[in-house]
């Protein structure tokens, strides 16, 4: 049982800051906005880019995982959360769901997922996500 609070803060670490920025769509998302077409697809990808880059990093840090599969999982899961947001915004009053938002959220969370993999390889000059062993960095 003394695992359990060595295995929370290691999910606090990696995962808190998803699910706080989630929550944060998910406030905003709830009130009426008023964008034209061409800008509400630019603020979804700039939204979800930021979304895939948190839950990249988030994937990395919990398993050690190829970066082609850490990228996909990534992508996969910042997508999933913009689909939920989507099917959220159908019940909001002045919302509406659409499938051209859901796209802007996944290339969003793929360009997310790309940046986290490769600003890594630039910080550090080397295919590794982080400068040290993974069991060392979370």
């Amino acid at each position: 049982m003394k695992k359990f609070p060595g295995i929370m803060k290691k999910f606090l670490k990696n995962w808190l800051p998803v699910l706080l920025y989630g929550g944060l769509i998910f406030i905003v998302s709830s009130q009426q906005v008023y964008l034209s077409e061409g800008t509400d697809k630019v603020i979804h990808v700039v939204e979800y880019a930021l979304m895939g880059f948190l839950v990249t990093r988030a994937v990395f840090l919990t398993w050690n995982l190829s970066k082609p599969l850490g990228i996909l999982l990534g992508t996969l899961l910042g997508a999933g959360l913009g689909v939920f947001d989507e099917f959220h915004q159908w019940f909001v009053p002045g919302r509406n769901a659409s499938v051209g938002d859901g796209i802007a959220d996944l290339a969003g969370a793929t360009l997310g997922a790309f940046i986290f993999v490769y600003l890594g390889v630039l910080l550090f000059k080397t295919d590794k996500l982080y400068p040290c062993e993974h069991k060392d960095c979370c």
